[in-house]
């Protein structure tokens, strides 16, 4: 009754290839940790930032408790004197 041509098997297969790449792109972006979405938290990417700068910015954000941030902080410290 209703056969399927050549014409439109190709045109299945080209709209699963489509389908599978935006999938592909969505799952990338998805698990790459990194969004330009205002009030998400971004993961540092670049080394830009001293060990100092980024312990400070983790100890803000509530990341770590005080006696955390100190005992990194004299690592830190003794680190940078050695």
């Amino acid at each position: 009754m209703f056969g399927v041509g050549p014409l439109e098997m190709l045109l299945a297969l080209f709209l699963l290839a489509a389908l599978a790449f935006v999938a592909a792109v969505v799952i990338r972006w998805a698990l790459s940790g990194v969004h330009d979405t205002p009030g998400t938290e971004q993961t540092v990417r670049d080394n830009d930032d001293s060990a100092e700068e980024i312990l400070n910015k983790r100890y803000a954000g509530g990341e770590l408790t005080r006696e955390e941030y100190l005992d990194i902080r004299s690592d830190i410290t003794r680190e940078q004197n050695a």
